[in-house]
């Protein structure tokens, strides 16, 4: 395996808040902290990526994932991501 560079190493280290926000997602089961998370999630990225549209985008998505309904979308998002995982072959 070859040793990462320093270009390589500071890319991870600049991106490295989305491990904490998949840990985040990761640990809790609550629909609504999930949706609270992945909003937070996309602002976050949106603002690293500094493209006008995407930012616009978040906000609106922010904005709709944290409502009853974005957070129903979320818990059938996870149902089916669930599903997905349990029928994918075991090594």
């Amino acid at each position: 395996m070859p040793i990462p560079t320093l270009s390589e190493l500071r890319t991870l280290h600049e991106w490295s808040p989305i491990l904490g926000y998949l840990r985040r997602l990761s640990a809790t089961l609550d629909a609504r902290e999930r949706a609270v998370i992945l909003g937070d999630m996309v602002e976050w990225v949106s603002e690293k990526v500094k493209l006008p549209f995407l930012e616009r985008l978040a906000v609106k998505f922010a904005a709709v994932v944290r409502t009853p309904e974005g957070i129903d979308l979320v818990r059938e998002a996870v149902v089916v991501g669930d599903k997905i995982v349990d029928s994918m072959p075991k090594e």
